[in-house]
């Protein structure tokens, strides 16, 4: 009897991890670029369960990690020539306090001293590194499809986007942004597109995570019930027994 309230002790766990990653992405529809993301569970089969004599295996659901979905948002003109979408693969590259992050959120304005940043201030690089500087009073830059930033006054700048071999290691740290500690490379000039003027909308299917809300519920509702009816046979057989002499 044991062995059954611990399996649907696990079960309940591994559905309430995943209904905060659904809530997780459902508050995150509306975020310029955000990935949807998934819970990857796997089978854990016990060596020991509870019971005299031969006992069958007992199987729990063991909670493996996060798979994010990597496909592409759609493209939203935003007019500004600031704002810029990767409709391919690649990542930009940010200052974050003492490290390079990175994200696909284009989202870009100047602060005060000219420097090319993120809707939260973090400095956009280039493909050295450094941070990209638009003069106070020069005409806004033209961005190319290979992230050549163009204007009077500009210099020889270019966006920093960069591709990595296991996208899935990239460690979220908030604000939409990535550590990680896989080789960076820059993504090659025949394999990028950037478009100026526009965002990578958020790859989020409300409607798709709504359901797998509902569904999630009804799961979770049915385990707890299960659990509930294996706590009151134990107290039912707790209860007998007390009362034999």
């Amino acid at each position: 009897m044991e062995n059954a309230f611990l399996v649907s002790l696990s079960h309940l766990s591994s559905l309430k991890r995943e209904m905060d990653v659904i809530a997780n992405n459902l508050a995150n529809v509306n975020t310029d670029a955000y990935k949807s993301e998934n819970v990857l569970f796997e089978e854990f089969i016990s060596p020991v369960a509870e019971g005299d004599g031969k006992v069958p295996e007992v199987s729990f659901v063991l909670d493996y990690g996060l798979v994010r979905n990597l496909s592409a948002g759609n493209l939203v003109q935003t007019g500004s020539p600031l704002d810029v979408a990767i409709s391919s693969d690649g990542y930009f590259a940010v200052q974050f306090n003492d490290q390079i992050a990175y994200t696909r959120n284009g989202s870009f304005n100047l602060n005060n001293k000219g420097e090319l940043v993120t809707s939260a201030g973090h400095q956009v690089l280039n493909a050295n590194l450094r941070p990209i500087v638009i003069p106070p009073g020069s005409e806004l830059p033209d961005i190319a499809s290979d992230g050549t930033i163009s204007g009077p006054g500009l210099g020889n700048q270019k966006l920093g986007v960069f591709s990595f071999k296991d996208q899935q290691a990239l460690k979220k740290i908030g604000a939409n942004l990535f550590t990680t500690g896989e080789e960076r490379t820059l993504t090659p000039k025949d394999k990028l597109n950037l478009v100026q003027g526009s965002v990578e909308s958020s790859n989020v299917q409300a409607v798709s995570e709504i359901t797998r809300m509902i569904e999630v519920m009804r799961k979770y509702q049915s385990a707890a019930q299960l659990t509930e009816n294996g706590d009151e046979l134990t107290r039912k057989a707790i209860d007998q027994l007390s009362r034999v002499r």
